[in-house]
């Protein structure tokens, strides 16, 4: 798929992708799966555990605080489905999909109504 020292960056429907089995060494999943349903989310680890090489490795972050529904962005004049997870349920759906987690960090922030929302950065290696 790639020549060395050449990048592909491939945009899809995360729901839709496709590729052979270990393709990948990083995969980067970044704010993608705070539009996903539970189901959605767990398909789409299982498709990625698969995509990676042996020691591949994957970036992920998402939100949690929030119950999930759909709101008004800055970026949408629709409103968008949001989904919340915690990050002890992401970390549990890695480890059960051959990852190992290399390091988690977080970052909370104030909402305009003062609720606290979490952004979650998880750094896993598939084993």
């Amino acid at each position: 798929m790639h020549k060395e020292g050449i990048l592909n960056f491939i945009c899809k429907d995360l729901r839709e992708i496709e590729f052979e089995p270990d393709s990948f060494d990083i995969i980067i999943m970044s704010f993608c799966i705070v539009h996903l349903h539970n189901k959605e989310m767990r398909e789409l680890i299982f498709k990625v555990s698969k995509y990676l090489k042996q020691f591949g490795k994957i970036y992920i972050s998402f939100m949690s605080g929030k119950e999930k529904g759909y709101e008004s962005t800055g970026f949408s004049e629709e409103k968008i489905f949001f989904n919340y997870y915690s990050a002890d349920s992401i970390k549990q759906e890695l480890l059960k999909n051959n990852f190992s987690i290399i390091e988690e960090k977080n970052q909370g922030y104030v909402e305009s109504d003062g609720s606290i929302t979490k952004d979650n950065f998880l750094f896993a290696e598939k084993k």
